[in-house]
């Protein structure tokens, strides 16, 4: 079997798991990679955008969405910038390993609770509290010991 490594040039991140090019070359990489690899196949090919492009792309987007002009760009902004908080949160539930377990998008949508959102990006996706602690992105299974220190430091 052929290392995922072999096939990396050495100046990019890995294109499937966002490994940063500097330690592209290691076993841990390989490891996770595969991981990666395995989650995609179980979601029947969908490839969350891995970070650290995720990131950048929330940034962007959260800009767009500030400057936007009206309501219907600015839905069509928001959606963008939840598929994007999906695909980084989808991408921490792969390396956790509970991908399985991580909501759907539309369920994702409903449960973040992002500042700024438009009316019409609600009304299709009307947030469903208790789910992500506010000020958060993450989802963590329900009995996580992440999910509770999430909403206990959302409480202070």
């Amino acid at each position: 079997m052929e290392s995922i490594n072999a096939i990396q040039p050495a100046h990019e991140d890995c294109p499937i798991c966002g490994w940063d090019a500097a330690t592209v070359f290691t076993q841990v990489h390989e490891k996770r990679c595969r991981r990666w690899k395995q989650a995609i196949a179980d979601m029947n090919g969908y490839q969350p955008t891995p970070r650290p492009r995720v990131e950048v792309l929330i940034e962007e987007l959260t800009q767009k969405l500030a400057a936007a002009d009206d309501d219907v760009e600015a839905v069509k902004i928001a959606g963008a910038l939840m598929r994007a908080h999906y695909d980084r949160s989808l991408g921490h539930a792969i390396d956790n390993g509970h991908y399985k377990d991580h909501p759907d998008y539309d369920a994702y949508a409903s449960m973040l609770d992002l500042q700024g959102l438009p009316e019409g990006f609600r009304h299709l996706y009307p947030h469903q509290p208790g789910h992500i602690a506010p000020g958060f992105g993450f989802w963590e299974p329900a009995d996580s010991k992440s999910r509770r220190l999430q909403f206990r430091a959302a409480r202070h």
